[in-house]
């Protein structure tokens, strides 16, 4: 099993070190899986609570230690009230880099 150090050091060195300006956590909380996960799992989805637990924290981590590149969604949520929040949230960054208005 990787930690969340070579995690990050693994996906740095797949991008070549290029980061996102906005990292969407759909933070949903390990209750709430099984009435998310089809019939059928794949083998990370069937991995276990335990395992899901840690996965989360980790990602809450990662949004806390960038909280300006993160940004964490109630994924708990209507999916509509969800899709509003992200795409306010890319707009919002896209406007602050220049982005926005050239893409228009």
């Amino acid at each position: 099993t990787l930690g969340e150090r070579e995690v990050r050091d693994l996906s740095l060195w797949a991008t070549g070190c290029l980061l996102p300006d906005v990292t969407v956590f759909l933070d949903l909380p390990v209750e709430a899986l099984p009435s998310r996960l089809g019939a059928s799992c794949d083998r990370i989805e069937a991995a276990g609570a335990e395992f899901h637990e840690a996965v989360r924290r980790a990602y809450l981590r990662f949004a806390a230690d960038e909280p300006e590149r993160w940004f964490t969604v109630d994924a708990t949520a209507p999916r509509e009230r969800i899709a509003e929040e992200v795409r306010a949230r890319v707009a919002e960054v896209l406007e602050a880099s220049g982005r926005m208005r050239a893409a228009q």
